[in-house]
């Protein structure tokens, strides 16, 4: 099996949940719910759709029934979860940049118009 299709979003939360969505298997078989998340170290991994039980605790939903199939899907999901990574950050430091040219045009636009004023009466 080969995973075809990941497509995740960016939580931009302060949680430990970095990102969410799905992948798909061969191009046949999709899985939702995936979750990127972060340890206490500041490790990532992913983990598997999973659900509430009665008693409190959490059990996956879908699962790998194997370690290479297993690390096949994280480092799928991983490096998707790297590249989204990337794009935001770049566009971060664009839309901060468009941002402070926008205030630098406003304010020398304000400055030129309150020159050109005059006295008043």
């Amino acid at each position: 099996m080969n995973i075809t299709d990941v497509r995740l979003n960016l939580t931009h939360a302060t949680g430990a949940c970095k990102a969410f969505g799905s992948f798909s298997l061969d191009g046949e078989f999709a899985i939702r719910g995936v979750r990127v998340m972060e340890d206490k170290e500041g490790k990532n991994f992913v983990a598997m759709p999973s659900r509430q039980k009665g008693d409190g605790s959490y059990e996956d939903v879908c699962f790998p029934l194997n370690k290479e199939m297993y690390h096949e899907i994280s480092e799928a999901i991983l490096n998707q979860y790297t590249q989204l990574k990337a794009i935001d950050k770049s566009s971060e430091i664009h839309d901060k940049e468009t941002k402070e040219e926008a205030v630098s045009k406003a304010e020398s636009t304000a400055a030129e118009h309150n020159a050109s004023k005059g006295k008043g009466r």
